[in-house]
């Protein structure tokens, strides 16, 4: 089937395109290339949601915490109620930031079912516990 120019063209397509071309960037360890393919992305369609995703994992390697949040925040806000990638990233930098009770509340929002929800309760206080030491 062959697809119409604007249906190749189209912002999400687009979007893909550099996300997943930051995804490769990130691999050959281009951090800096892989970050201004993932905002290029996010230039194409403010709201394509991996490209806030792919910003906070950028982010998350250079523990760059302020900015992580800034990212997951963004796809939170995108899409509350179905990616418990974006809360994984929030509790991440909340952690960095040393703001636990934001960092165990977004961790709790990323467990997608019971058996997760124990899983990032018992990390979250093994964390605390290491953190007091």
């Amino acid at each position: 089937m062959h697809q119409s120019r604007t249906q190749a063209d189209s912002p999400e397509r687009r979007g893909s395109y550099f996300a997943s071309t930051a995804l490769v960037l990130k691999a050959q360890r281009k951090p800096e290339d892989a970050r201004n393919a993932c905002s290029q992305a996010l230039r194409v369609d403010p709201n394509y949601l991996p490209a806030d995703l792919c910003l906070a994992d950028l982010c998350a390697t250079e523990q760059r915490w302020e900015e992580m949040l800034h990212f997951a925040n963004t796809a939170v806000a995108l899409d509350p109620a179905n990616d418990p990638h974006a809360y994984f990233y929030a509790a991440g930098a909340s952690f960095g930031l040393h703001r636990l009770p934001e960092a165990e509340k977004s961790a709790l929002k990323s467990a997608t079912d019971p058996q997760d929800v124990t899983m990032v309760k018992k990390y979250l206080a093994d964390l605390a516990a290491s953190h007091r030491k």
